[in-house]
C-alpha cells in the first residue's frame, strides 16, 4: 500500500494528541517505510442492515463452530435460514438458540455496558439455549455446582 492510498485523516503526521496518523521510521535500512497509527474504533456503532448482516453471520459462525466442540452438527446456512427453525433437526435447533443468545448478550451489553456481564446474565443466556437442546442432562439456567444434576462436563469421548 502507498502512503497515498491511506484514508485523508491518517495522511497526517502522528502526534500523541491526535493518537492517529503516520509516522517514519528513523532507522538505517528502513528510509522507505512509514508506519502508520490507526484512529480508536468508535465506542458506539449505529447499526445498519450491513452491519445487522454482518453481525448475524459472525454470531452465526461463531454458534456452529462452538457447538462442534461439544459433538453438536449443523451449518451457517441452518443458523441464519428461518425456514431451518421448522426443519425439525435438533442439532440446528440448539445451534440457532445458542446465536440467538449471543445476539441477546451483545444488545444487553450495548445497552448496559459491561455492567450487565454478571451471573445472572450468563444464567438467563444458559437458559436460553439450552433449554432447547434435547440432549443437555442438567438444569438450564443455573450454575454447576458439585454434587448437583450436570455438574460434570465433558467434550468429546472417553477412548480406551
Amino acid at each position: 500500500m502507498e502512503r497515498r492510498e491511506l484514508a485523508g485523516s491518517l495522511h497526517q503526521p502522528f502526534t500523541t494528541g491526535r493518537g492517529f496518523g503516520v509516522e517514519k521510521v528513523e532507522k538505517a535500512g528502513f528510509e522507505n517505510i512509514w508506519s502508520v497509527v490507526p484512529p480508536p474504533p468508535p465506542r458506539r456503532l449505529v447499526e445498519t442492515p450491513d452491519l445487522k448482516l454482518l453481525r448475524d453471520v459472525l454470531t452465526g459462525r461463531e454458534a456452529v463452530s462452538s457447538s462442534r466442540m461439544e459433538g453438536t452438527w449443523s451449518t451457517i446456512d441452518e443458523v441464519l435460514s428461518p425456514a431451518a427453525a421448522d426443519s425439525g433437526r435438533t442439532a440446528s435447533v440448539s445451534v440457532r438458540g445458542y446465536a440467538n443468545a449471543l445476539v441477546h448478550a451483545f444488545q444487553v451489553i450495548e445497552r448496559q455496558g459491561l455492567d450487565a456481564l454478571s451471573p445472572e446474565l450468563l444464567c438467563e443466556l444458559h437458559e436460553w439455549f439450552m433449554e432447547k437442546d434435547p440432549h443437555f442432562r442438567g438444569v438450564a439456567g443455573r450454575l454447576r455446582a458439585p454434587g448437583l444434576p450436570g455438574d460434570v462436563v465433558q467434550i468429546g469421548s472417553f477412548r480406551s
